[in-house]
């Protein structure tokens, strides 16, 4: 019915026609009462700082109101000339294709015609496109300079207060040294290569001289192996945990800590080897009475079949479940395994520990249940 037809295209018109204007109002509205928010929080957790911070709150937030909205106006002004520009196009990729028009096309010749007003309006849309984007790109800029300044002043000067006023941000660090057992079957299996590259000479006058075990590492030279054997005892445990309790944060068992044997009467003796971060940090741990070890490392979780088909990431596992991959050479020597190990050893050391293993930049989020593998018996 042609009556219903114009009548389609009247309410068709009336609805589409204004949506570039209802979209800007909403956008202006968003963006005033994302400022508006924003103000608020930072004056509620800022009003009891130095005005300074405020007036910067402030500006900024004014500044980049005004930012959002002339980008908006811009938008809003070129409406027309981008509808002008899609339509032109639209007509054209929808009706040249059409059997009729096609025939005609041919018939007088006017596909090269049609070619070239094809390409201006392109060339013409991309002008435009690219016009907007500059507008677009130098609004982002100056919103991520204001962000920075405004975050930036507030974090300089809580940090200046924290240095004036002597807010508590104690950090103790501990040489430590950890005690490893002499007959450890490692000793008899060095595996760990430490030192500078040496020629195959060099190598072996250092096996000569000072009975060095050395080693090929993978072609780019020989280099001296020692020992990995297992951690023992924590030997500054009581130091350590006394600066905990004192409200300190403790930095222990760095590398793994510094291997030493005990000899007679309670001598102790540096020992040729490196002890593994992972197991070093596990027993720290256990031994403080931590309810928590959290292995930080490269990825968010724990995998098996890790970047090869049917690759999993588990979420949670208990210490036979993890202990059982282990033994399955799910994991790989000297990356994730040591880490499953601790972990699993950790959290079957008494009721209730958990061991986490997860992304260094996803700690609190592992600790909320968001992300990592929590191991737990």
């Amino acid at each position: 019915d042609p009556a219903v037809l114009k009548k389609y295209e009247k309410t068709d018109d009336a609805t589409c026609s204004n949506w570039a204007a209802a979209e800007a109002v909403w956008i202006t509205l968003t963006d005033l009462l994302k400022n508006i928010a924003g103000f608020v929080i930072y004056l509620a957790l800022l009003s009891s700082l130095d005005p300074v911070l405020l007036i910067v709150v402030l500006v900024t937030a004014i500044i980049g109101f005004f930012i959002s909205q002339r980008i908006n106006q811009w938008g809003y002004r070129h409406r027309e000339e981008e509808s002008a520009y899609q339509t032109k196009l639209g007509y054209i990729a929808d009706k040249a294709p059409q059997r009729a028009l096609g025939k005609d096309i041919r018939v007088f010749g006017l596909r090269p015609w049609l070619r070239d007003v094809f390409d201006s309006t392109m060339r013409l849309y991309n002008d435009f496109i690219a016009r907007r984007e500059k507008v677009y790109l130098w609004a982002d800029v100056v919103d991520v300079l204001l962000s920075m300044l405004r975050n930036g002043v507030a974090y300089v000067y809580l940090i200046a207060m924290a240095l004036n006023q002597g807010l508590p941000a104690a950090v103790s660090t501990v040489l430590t040294q950890v005690e490893v057992d002499p007959q450890d079957p490692a000793f008899c299996h060095p595996t760990k290569p430490i030192g500078a590259f040496m020629t195959e000479e060099e190598a072996k006058a250092m096996v000569e001289q000072r009975s060095y075990t050395v080693m090929e590492d993978a072609g780019r030279g020989w280099r001296r192996v020692v020992a990995s054997p297992k951690p023992k005892a924590i030997v500054e445990l009581d130091t350590i945990a006394t600066l905990v309790e004192a409200g300190q944060v403790v930095i222990a068992c760095g590398g793994g800590g510094i291997p030493v044997v005990r000899e007679e009467k309670h001598h102790l003796k540096g020992a040729p080897a490196v002890i593994d971060k992972d197991f070093a940090a596990g027993l720290l741990a256990e031994s403080l009475g931590a309810d928590w070890l959290i292995i930080l490392t490269a990825v968010e979780k724990v995998a098996i079949r890790y970047r090869q088909p049917g690759e999993t990431w588990l979420d949670r596992l208990t210490p036979a479940e993890a202990e059982a991959y282990a033994a399955a050479g799910e994991f790989a020597p000297g990356s994730m395994l040591p880490k499953v190990q601790a972990a699993a050893r950790f959290a079957r050391s008494a009721p209730g520990r958990v061991a986490l293993i997860t992304q260094l930049n996803r700690a609190l989020d592992g600790m909320a249940g968001l992300t990592g593998t929590r191991i737990q018996a």
